[in-house]
């Protein structure tokens, strides 16, 4: 298990009357970015008295305030990760490049040989066995394992392999939401023609 908590100066968080990672319910990510929130426009307060006690020569109280200050930033920085954390783990990004590309040997559910990726052939598996396989090509390849450029020319047949992988892992190809898509421009003669994925946003 990981410690939510390590690294953090738990004695401040505590004493400026905020709750650690630990107790917290890292499922509620709506609660959680409302505490982060809450942590800024503390820290702001915070800014203000260490000024005041800059001008007054305080020098013992504004290096208190500078480290609650900077606790402060690292518990909220702390809790901004753990929201996104849990909400990848939860929540499919569909249509988003990270998840859009494999992720090691994995593409969602299916398990794509890298060698043989590498070699010009698609080989894709499910549970252990292989439910497709096509031939394999550089623009394919670049699809399935780098950012997305949208001006890019991919070959009409990695599109449609790039397709197919999509609708086999599980993700709707074609979304209702117009302005969440991804064009990707065929190479070829006619460099206007242009083949579109529309992939939905959670």
């Amino acid at each position: 298990m990981v410690d939510p908590n390590r690294g953090l100066k738990t004695d401040i968080i505590k004493n400026n009357d905020f709750k650690l990672p630990s107790e917290l319910d890292l499922s509620n990510v709506k609660e959680v970015k409302r505490l982060a929130d809450e942590v800024v426009d503390h820290n702001r307060t915070l800014g203000r008295e260490k000024q005041q006690a800059r001008r007054k020569g305080d020098a013992k109280t504004e290096a208190k305030l500078d480290g609650d200050i900077k606790a402060l930033a690292a518990y909220r920085e702390r809790l901004r990760l753990l929201a996104e954390g849990h909400k990848q783990l939860t929540e499919p990004k569909i249509g988003k490049s990270l998840q859009l590309k494999m992720c090691g040997d994995r593409f969602g559910d299916l398990t794509i040989d890298p060698r043989a990726l590498v070699a010009g052939q698609v080989k894709a598996f499910k549970g252990g066995h292989l439910v497709f396989e096509a031939p394999s090509d550089e623009t394919l390849h670049a699809l399935l394992t780098k950012r997305f450029v949208k001006t890019k020319q991919c070959t009409l047949q990695a599109v449609k392999t790039f397709t197919k992988l999509v609708e086999l892992r599980g993700l709707p190809v074609h979304g209702r939401r117009s302005n969440k898509h991804k064009r990707i421009r065929i190479a070829g003669p006619s460099p206007s023609k242009s083949y579109t994925t529309k992939t939905q946003t959670p």
